[in-house]
């Protein structure tokens, strides 16, 4: 089993708020590919919002105990779904307006 391990940016704080970006990326165990995900975390200072990347960081790492994402894929199967029966409606409709 591989371990997930995340590296991150220095927060960016959005507009004048308490609201701040925290960019986080790691190496995704089923393609080996570096996968960005964007976050929002809260805090008046700097440090505060790197305190709160922090812990952001360590519920991810073990939430995800370095497992697939089946959410991830329940919702490619959700949009797979989703399009097929609008492809077979759409050609349906071509076939239709071809003759």
């Amino acid at each position: 089993m591989q371990d997930l391990t995340y590296t991150s940016r220095g927060p960016r704080r959005r507009r004048n708020s308490d609201r701040w970006e925290a960019v986080l990326s790691h190496t995704d165990p089923v393609t080996g590919e570096v996968v960005r995900t964007f976050h929002t975390v809260e805090g008046k200072t700097r440090r505060q919002a790197e305190r709160a990347r922090d812990a952001l960081i360590l519920e991810l790492v073990r939430a995800g105990n370095g497992l697939v994402n089946c959410n991830r894929l329940d919702h490619v199967a959700d949009l797979t779904d989703h399009i097929v029966p609008c492809a077979a409606q759409t050609m349906e409709f071509l076939e239709a307006a071809k003759d």
